[in-house]
C-alpha cells in the first residue's frame, strides 16, 4: 500500500511537471554548414563557440534578397550605432551575395562584443554566382609572383564567434521570422508563425543557439602530442598503367611519367560546402577520363611495347589527397620514395596476402613477396615499395621486414600463414642490414589544374597553357632536368599534339611564359603555379637522369582568368563545361603517350576512332575536329553527377533520402561506392595498427573506377560476388577472414586491381611508437590539424523562456518534490500503524493458544 501510494504521487507529480515543461518554446535544428577551427604550427584559424554555446536573438542585415542589399562601410557604421542600444549581443543574418572576408572583418571590428554570431544565407533565387571573390590567401611563388591577387585571406583568419552557412530552405524560414512576416513558415521552419518583429523586443522574438565547441586551441604542435586533435589528410590513390595483363614485365625498371591531379578542395565552410569544381574536381575528372582512354587495348599495347614503335617509359597515375593544405599528399609520397626511413616493425603477412608480384605472362616472381605495412614508423600501405622503387643491389627482399623463406612461393594456405607467424611473430622486426631501395627515375610529371572551364573572365573559350618548372643554370646537378624539360616542352608543342591527333583544344596549347618573367631574375620561362602537385616531385626530378615538371592549366598569369571563386563555396558546377573537360582529357591522354616516348603517328593510331565497317576513309585517318577519340564523355558527365550534384546536400534536398543521407549517383551505385561524394574537404587522417585506413568517398570512387577499367593482376581467383566481403579472405580455409587480400567486388566480379592508396599526412609529423598520438618532427612546416569536437548544431527557438515560465517551472518542481515527500511520510506512518496492530493481534493469538495447550496438559 505504501509503495503504491508513493508511486501514484510520484507519477502524478512527474506528469504535471512534463505537462508544464512541454510548453517550452518550439525549436528546429537548422540545416547549416559550420565554420570550424583548424590549427597549424603557428596558430589557429576558423571559428568556434564557447563550451556552453551561444544563445542570441536574430538581426537581419539588409533585405536578405539575392543581391544581399548594400553592405558597405557606411551601412556597417549605422549598424554599429544601432547596436549600442541592444540589450544583448545578436546573431546577424546576411546574404551570401555580400559575404566575404572584408565584410566579416568590418562587422567584427565595428560591433565588437555585440556580435554573437553570423548566419550566411544561401538563396535559391540566385541563378548566377555573386561577384567573383576568393577566400584564399594571396598565393605567391618563391619568386614573388602573385597567382591569386583577388584572395582575401579569409581561410587563415580566426574569429571569436560562430559563423555558419544556412541552406536555402532554412534561409527562407529565418528571413520570414526576422522580418516579422505574417505568412506561415514552411515545415522546415518548424511551423513557427512569423507574426512578431524582433526589432524592439528581442526577448520575445526568435533566437538562435550555436553549439560549435572545439576541444583544442593554440597550435598543432601542442594538440597533436596531447591527442586533442588529428592531422589533416587521408589516402591518395595511385596506379601504374600496363601492370595488369601480359607483357607487364617489360615495364619494370622503366622511368616513370606521372599524371597527377588533386582530390580535395576547401573553403571557409570546410566540410559540406567545398565543391571545388574548377579547383579540384576538374582535374580529378579529366585525369580519370584520360586513364580510361589509356586503358583501351590499343593504348595499353603501345605502352607495353618498346623500340621505335613503342614507348620507353611507364605511365603512373596519382590523385593526391590533402593538396589544399600544403600538398601533403604528393609530398608524403615523394618523401617516402626519396628519403625512405628504415622500418623497425612490420605487420606479418596473412595467408591471403602471400601472393607474389606477377612476372612474365602473369607468373609469380621468385623470392619477392609483397611488402607488408610498416608499423614503426606507421605506413598504412607499402605497395609503393614494390612498384615505385627499384630492387636494391643483390636482389634481396629489402623493405619486406622478413626473411625470404617466410611464406614459401605460392603458399596461400594455413601452413604458410603459420610459418610466417613463427618466423616473424605478430609484429615482424625489420632485418638487420636491410637494403634501401632507390626510387624509379622520373622522366616527367604533368599535373592538371583548373581545366574544362566554362569560359574565361572575358566570356571566351579557355586556352590551355603549359607551365614548366625552370631549373637554375647555376645548379649543375639539374643539368639532366633542364635537358628533359626542354625535350618535354618540344614534345607537347601544338605541332606535335596536332600530329598526335589532338582536337582543336590540344592544338591551341601555349607555353605560359609571360606572367612570371618580370620576376624571374634572369631565368627564362615560368615557374610552376603553387597549386599544382608537380612541384613536390622536384627531389626526384632533379636526380640523375633528370625529369621535367609540367602543369596543364587554363590560366597563364593568375587563377582569376578562369576561376574567380578559387576555394569558394561558389566554385560549383556552373564553372565547368563538359565538352571542354573532354577535350582536356583527350589532350592529357595524348600528352602522356608522347612523354612516354611514343611517336605522334602511333599515338594518333592508338587513340583514333574505331573505323566504321562501311567507311571509305583511308586507313589511319584521324578525326581531329570530332569529339575526343577515345575519351568517354558520358563517363565525364557521370563523374560530374557524382562529385558535383546539382544542389548542396541537406535535409529535404532532392539528392537526399528521407534520412538526409546523400543518395548515391548511378556510377557510385554501379561501383559500390558509399558516402558523401559532394563534399571534397580534406578531412583528417584515420589509420593505425589493426585499423583499416579511412579513405574519402571521392578517393574510393577513383580507386574503384580505375580498378574497373585497368587490367587486373593475372592469376587472381575469379568468382562472382555481391560485396567486397565475398572477395576477401582465403576462401575454403577455416581461418579465412576479411582483409586477407586486396580483392574487391566490381560489377559482380572479384578483381585484384593494380590500384593502390598511399598515406597523406604532413611530412613534418610521425606517429608515436605506441601509435596513440603524434609527434612533430619538423615545426617549420604548417602541419595542419583539426580539433576533436562533439555534436555541432545550430538551433532556431521560437522565443526565449519568460520569467513567469521559469517561476512556474520552479513552483511545479517544488510542489512535486513536496508532494512526493509527504506521500512517503504518510505512507510510512500508515504502514507503521498497520504493523503495530498486526503485532498486537499476533501476541493475543499466541497467548490464547498457550493457555489452551496448558489446560489440555493438565
Amino acid at each position: 500500500a505504501a509503495a503504491m501510494a508513493s508511486s501514484i504521487w510520484a507519477a502524478a507529480a512527474s506528469l504535471l511537471f512534463l505537462a508544464c515543461a512541454s510548453a517550452r518554446p518550439a525549436s528546429h535544428n537548422l540545416d547549416v554548414v559550420p565554420c570550424v577551427r583548424l590549427l597549424n604550427s603557428t596558430g589557429q584559424s576558423g571559428c568556434a563557440s564557447p563550451h556552453s554555446g551561444v544563445l542570441a536573438p536574430l538581426h537581419l542585415v539588409g533585405d536578405g534578397g539575392p543581391d544581399g542589399g548594400r553592405l558597405e562601410s557606411r551601412a556597417i557604421a549605422e549598424l554599429a550605432s544601432e547596436a549600442r542600444a541592444w540589450s544583448k549581443p545578436r546573431a546577424l543574418l546576411i546574404s551570401s551575395a555580400v559575404f566575404d572576408g572584408t565584410v566579416l572583418d568590418r562587422l567584427e571590428s565595428s560591433l565588437g562584443d555585440n556580435l554573437a554570431g553570423v548566419l550566411v544565407l544561401q538563396r535559391r533565387e540566385a541563378g548566377v554566382p555573386p561577384p567573383a571573390r576568393s577566400p584564399a590567401t594571396v598565393a605567391r611563388d618563391v619568386k614573388g609572383h602573385v597567382w591569386n591577387p583577388s584572395g582575401s585571406g579569409l581561410l587563415l583568419k580566426e574569429y571569436r564567434f560562430p559563423v555558419v552557412l544556412v541552406g536555402p530552405e532554412d534561409a527562407e524560414a529565418l528571413i520570414a521570422r526576422a522580418t516579422g512576416s505574417a505568412r506561415e513558415v514552411e515545415e522546415v521552419g518548424a511551423g513557427i508563425q512569423g507574426s512578431e518583429s524582433i526589432g524592439d523586443n528581442p526577448t520575445h522574438g526568435p533566437l538562435v543557439q550555436f553549439h560549435n565547441y572545439m576541444h583544442a586551441r593554440g597550435t598543432s604542435q601542442q594538440c597533436l602530442p596531447a591527442g586533442t586533435c588529428l592531422p589533416l589528410g587521408g589516402q591518395s590513390v595511385w596506379a601504374l598503367l600496363g601492370e595488369g595483363g601480359t607483357g607487364a614485365d617489360s615495364l619494370q625498371g622503366r622511368p616513370l611519367v606521372w599524371l597527377t591531379a588533386r582530390l580535395d578542395a576547401t573553403s571557409f565552410f570546410h566540410e559540406g560546402a567545398s565543391p571545388g569544381a574548377l579547383s579540384a574536381v576538374s582535374g580529378t575528372v579529366a585525369g580519370l577520363a584520360a586513364a580510361a582512354a589509356l586503358a583501351q587495348p590499343a593504348a595499353l599495347a603501345l605502352l607495353q611495347s618498346s623500340g621505335a614503335a613503342g614507348t620507353s617509359a611507364q605511365v603512373a597515375l596519382a590523385w593526391f589527397h590533402g593538396e589544399s593544405y600544403g600538398h601533403i599528399g604528393s609530398r608524403r609520397l615523394v618523401e617516402d620514395l626519396a628519403k625512405p626511413k628504415a622500418c623497425k616493425r612490420r605487420r606479418s603477412p596473412t595467408a591471403g596476402q602471400a601472393a607474389r608480384r606477377p612476372g612474365p605472362g602473369g607468373a609469380e616472381a621468385e623470392g619477392e613477396a609483397w611488402s607488408q605495412p610498416c608499423l614503426e614508423p606507421f605506413r598504412a600501405s607499402a605497395k609503393y615499395e614494390d612498384w615505385l622503387a627499384e630492387p636494391p643491389a643483390g636482389g634481396s627482399s629489402a623493405f619486406t621486414g622478413r626473411d625470404d623463406g617466410v611464406g614459401e612461393a605460392g603458399g596461400s594456405g594455413p601452413e604458410a600463414e603459420g610459418s610466417a607467424d613463427k618466423e616473424a611473430g605478430a609484429d615482424a622486426p625489420a632485418r638487420a642490414g636491410e637494403g634501401v631501395r632507390k626510387a624509379r627515375p622520373v622522366r616527367a610529371v604533368l599535373s592538371l589544374d583548373m581545366v574544362g572551364a566554362a569560359s574565361t573572365a572575358q566570356g571566351e573559350d579557355p586556352t590551355p597553357y603549359l607551365h614548366s618548372h625552370t631549373w637554375p643554370e647555376t645548379d649543375a646537378a639539374a643539368a639532366g632536368a633542364r635537358a628533359e624539360t626542354a625535350r618535354a616542352l618540344e614534345l607537347l608543342s601544338a605541332k606535335q599534339l596536332d600530329d598526335a591527333g589532338a582536337t582543336a583544344y590540344g592544338r591551341s596549347i601555349s607555353r605560359a611564359t609571360s606572367a612570371p618573367r618580370s620576376s624571374s631574375r634572369g631565368s627564362s620561362g615560368s615557374r610552376l603555379p603553387p597549386t599544382v602537385s608537380a612541384g613536390s616531385f622536384a627531389p626526384l626530378a632533379r636526380a640523375d637522369p633528370g625529369g621535367a615538371l609540367l602543369a596543364l592549366a587554363e590560366y597563364e598569369e593568375d587563377y582569376s582568368e578562369v576561376n574567380g571563386y578559387y576555394m569558394s563555396v561558389d566554385d560549383d558546377r556552373r564553372q565547368l563545361k563538359v565538352s571542354n573537360l573532354c577535350d582536356a582529357a583527350d589532350t592529357v591522354a595524348r600528352a602522356a603517350l608522347l612523354l612516354a616516348g611514343a611517336q605522334p603517328s602511333a599515338v594518333a593510331s592508338a587513340l583514333a576512332h574505331p573505323k566504321p565497317a562501311n567507311s571509305d576513309s583511308a586507313e589511319g585517318t584521324v578525326h581531329a575536329d570530332a569529339v575526343p577519340a577515345r575519351v568517354n564523355c558520358s563517363l565525364v558527365e557521370a563523374l560530374l553527377d557524382c562529385l558535383l550534384p546539382p544542389a548542396r546536400a541537406g535535409p529535404g534536398a532532392e539528392d537526399n533520402d528521407a534520412s538526409g543521407e546523400e543518395i548515391p549517383c548511378a556510377l557510385a551505385r554501379e561501383l559500390g561506392v558509399k558516402g558523401t561524394l559532394s563534399s571534397h574537404y580534406t578531412g583528417v587522417y584515420l589509420a593505425g595498427e589493426g585499423q583499416e585506413p579511412s579513405v574519402a568517398p571521392s578517393a574510393v570512387l577513383a580507386q574503384r573506377l580505375l580498378a574497373s577499367v585497368l587490367p587486373p593482376i593475372p592469376g587472381a581467383p575469379s568468382r562472382r560476388c555481391d560485396t567486397d566481403e565475398d572477395c576477401t579472405g582465403a576462401k575454403g580455409t577455416p581461418d579465412s577472414k576479411p582483409g586477407d587480400s586486396d580483392d574487391v567486388c566490381i560489377r559482380g566480379q572479384c578483381l585484384r586491381p593494380t590500384v593502390y592508396v598511399h598515406d597523406s599526412f604532413s611530412t613534418g609529423i610521425e606517429r608515436t611508437a605506441d601509435g596513440l598520438a603524434w609527434r612533430v618532427t619538423d615545426p617549420s612546416l604548417p602541419n595542419w590539424a583539426e580539433p576533436y569536437w562533439g555534436t555541432l548544431s545550430t538551433t532556431l527557438w521560437d522565443h526565449a523562456p519568460s520569467p513567469e515560465e521559469g517561476m512556474a517551472l520552479t513552483a511545479v518542481g517544488l510542489f512535486a518534490g513536496g508532494a512526493t515527500y509527504a506521500a512517503v511520510v504518510l505512507s510510512r506512518l500508515a504502514l507503521e500503524t498497520v504493523v503495530a496492530r498486526v503485532r498486537a493481534n499476533r501476541v493475543s493469538e499466541v497467548a490464547v493458544s498457550y493457555g489452551t495447550a496448558h489446560r489440555a496438559n493438565h
